[in-house]
């Protein structure tokens, strides 16, 4: 598909107003509406409407966070490079300004613990997906970064974190959406092709997006924000003594791309692991190559299964391998 980052681009920044009307409706009426709701939406419509370059596999909640601490997968990018993205969603109360289960512990661990462990077994990126509700009165202090002054406010609504500052937050017991937003990145961002950019490569090109903002956070910092969590003196123990974690939970993206998509992502798409077993409840394929060609050559084409439905609606789906 021509220019197929900056068509996920316009389909990301559409469903970001559609999550910030989403949560003020639920707001509004009472009914709220939960973080899983508002991924499976969007998860299905990125994937409907790009069904020529986006495959997208859901499976059971059962296992989901209870390995991986995450909620979904994205490889991204196209034969030959790949850039593998593991997301756990969050969502901040529309009343309180709060996210008030940012890091709850589980029988297994902590969630961000489980999310750095399985992102670092299996060479993936670590991010979180922040969904919240921006009104007027919200100003999100990273759009005064370079790369995003240009958005605006309601841009935010979400956005991806990593999980070097979720952690930090958690430690000073600060959860509120204001201090969540210092950090995010809106999530079209990474996907918004600058119009000077030569390369092709879709990993290419969000990996080093990713890279330049976190870049741009981290001078930000550094520069002497008295609001700033880079001081904090328990970050700074923790540092030292989990290092490993710590480096993985602000992993230079760059230093993730792969040749091939990760293994992981292969058995699941292939059904070598046990749906009620995956560790994710969902994982796209993203990429500019027709997606057809794409599952071949990676030997991930979901296997044939008999029982589905026949699917009657005006277009077919271009990712229906089984037909």
């Amino acid at each position: 598909m021509e220019n197929s980052e900056n068509s996920i681009c316009k389909t990301l920044t559409t469903l970001t107003q559609w999550t910030n009307d989403t949560i003020a409706k639920g707001y509004l009426t009472g009914l709220g509406i939960l973080e899983e709701t508002i991924t499976d939406y969007t998860l299905n419509e990125v994937a409907s409407l790009h069904s020529q370059n986006i495959f997208t596999k859901k499976f059971s909640k059962k296992q989901e966070g209870n390995e991986s601490g995450a909620d979904w997968l994205w490889c991204i990018g196209n034969p030959g490079g790949w850039l593998s993205i593991l997301i756990q969603a969050k969502i901040v109360n529309p009343r309180t300004k709060q996210c008030h289960f940012l890091d709850y512990g589980t029988r297994h661990g902590k969630q961000s613990q489980l999310l750095l462990r399985y992102a670092r077994k299996h060479k993936l990126l670590p991010l979180y997906c922040i969904y919240s509700l921006i009104d007027e009165t919200t100003l999100p202090e990273a759009r005064q970064l370079d790369s995003l002054s240009h958005l605006k406010s309601s841009d935010w609504a979400c956005s991806l974190i990593i999980p070097k500052y979720v952690q930090q937050l958690v430690r000073q017991s600060k959860k509120s959406q204001i201090d969540l937003l210092k950090f995010g990145i809106p999530w079209m961002v990474p996907f918004c092709k600058d119009r000077n950019e030569t390369e092709t490569n879709l990993a290419y090109i969000i990996s080093h997006s990713l890279q330049k903002i976190h870049g741009e956070l981290k001078n930000r910092d550094e520069v002497g924000n008295t609001n700033s969590i880079k001081h904090d003196t328990n970050a700074i123990v923790s540092k030292q003594k989990e290092q490993i974690r710590v480096q993985w939970a602000s992993v230079d993206p760059t230093k993730l791309l792969t040749t091939s998509i990760p293994r992981i992502a292969v058995r699941l798409l292939t059904s070598r692991v046990n749906p009620i077993d995956a560790p994710i409840s969902a994982i796209s394929i993203i990429s500019s190559t027709s997606i057809n060609e794409v599952m071949k050559i990676e030997n991930a084409l979901p296997p044939a299964n008999k029982n589905l439905p026949t699917f009657k609606g005006r277009k077919k789906r271009e990712n229906d391998f089984w037909r």
